[in-house]
């Protein structure tokens, strides 16, 4: 007589049919069910964006991604701010010789990811530019009439230092940056 469980026996086809119906009726290979009215917004690694929140028009703008960013990176000086896909700034610091990256989610301010030591810059610098990041996008909304900055940088051509100012997607104002004065307006 085969006991229950042995090799071949019927208690291990029984006990396989038993993981195999458990299977179905659990959802396996399913998402996990939530309760009722709970709605799942965010995978990992997606900044949210709640019913209403328009991309185009981020809850958190330029400045306000810059000032938590160098809440995070104290010493820190930016050179580098962008809104990537309308859902996340990234904001490049420069410490010492070295860049650091935080990323703010656009829609509620979140902190979601930021570099340790950061990779070697071949321009370092150590001081911010005489004219500040809100000078330089305040001016570039105000002479092209845009509603919003998606993007600055400092940019070092002809030994001059720019800040170059994206707006509105349409337009990159280049603003000397010890001056204010507007050096160049593209689009």
């Amino acid at each position: 007589m085969r006991g229950f469980g042995a090799a071949g026996g019927p208690g291990r086809v029984v006990a396989g049919m038993a993981v195999v119906m458990l299977a179905l009726v659990s959802g396996c290979g399913r998402p996990p069910a939530y309760p009722e009215g709970v709605e799942i917004t965010e995978q990992p690694g997606e900044p949210a964006l709640e019913e209403g929140d328009d991309p185009a028009n981020p809850e958190i703008d330029i400045l306000a991604a810059a000032d938590m960013a160098g809440e995070q990176v104290p010493e820190g000086v930016l050179y580098d701010i962008e809104l990537e896909h309308g859902r996340e700034w990234h904001v490049d610091l420069m410490v010492g010789d070295r860049s650091r990256e935080v990323v703010i989610d656009s829609a509620n301010g979140n902190i979601t990811e930021g570099s340790g030591q950061g990779a070697p810059v071949s321009e370092p610098f150590d001081t911010a530019p005489p004219v500040s990041l809100e000078e330089a996008v305040d001016t570039a909304l105000t002479e092209t009439g845009g509603k919003l900055s998606n993007e600055a940088n400092l940019a070092f051509e002809e030994g001059r230092t720019t800040w170059e100012v994206h707006v509105d997607d349409a337009r990159v104002v280049s603003l000397d940056a010890d001056s204010g004065e507007v050096v160049d307006i593209d689009g």
